[in-house]
């Protein structure tokens, strides 16, 4: 019965110890935010820029280690298609680079891409498939 009791006792000591880095985390970084707010305007613009390159170069990483590992033990079927939807992105931000088409056509298109990859298609296709055990060969 001590031990039940004891691993309880641990338990909520981690809980507690959670919720509390959690907030500590959650305020400073409020109160950064709310400072940078007001000394430097042009933030959210920047932050989310530097956010979409970043999303961007993480996920030509992941397609890559995709593609490497493409002989050993991933699903070559699956990973092909985040390979694509890198080739994809590349090829809207170069297509804005010509001018047959109309300009509100062209910004239109890297907006939508830019918000798509906002949200990294390629790591929630390579979790989902991940999730559903189709990723790795079983061995």
């Amino acid at each position: 019965m001590d031990c039940k009791n004891s691993d309880t006792q641990n338990y909520l000591h981690y809980r507690f110890l959670f919720i509390l880095v959690f907030l500590y985390t959650f305020v400073c970084g409020s109160l950064a935010l709310y400072e940078l707010y007001f000394t430097y305007p042009n933030l959210g613009y920047d932050l989310m820029f530097v956010v979409l390159v970043t999303q961007f170069e993480f996920q030509v990483l992941l397609a890559l280690l995709l593609f490497l590992s493409l002989d050993r033990q991933v699903n070559r079927l699956i990973a092909i298609t985040p390979l694509l939807i890198v080739l994809f992105t590349v090829g809207i931000v170069m297509f804005k680079l010509y001018d047959y088409l109309p300009i509100i056509f062209r910004f239109r298109a890297l907006v939508a891409t830019y918000f798509i990859n906002y949200f990294n298609p390629v790591l929630l296709y390579i979790l989902s498939y991940t999730a559903k055990g189709k990723l790795v060969y079983k061995r």
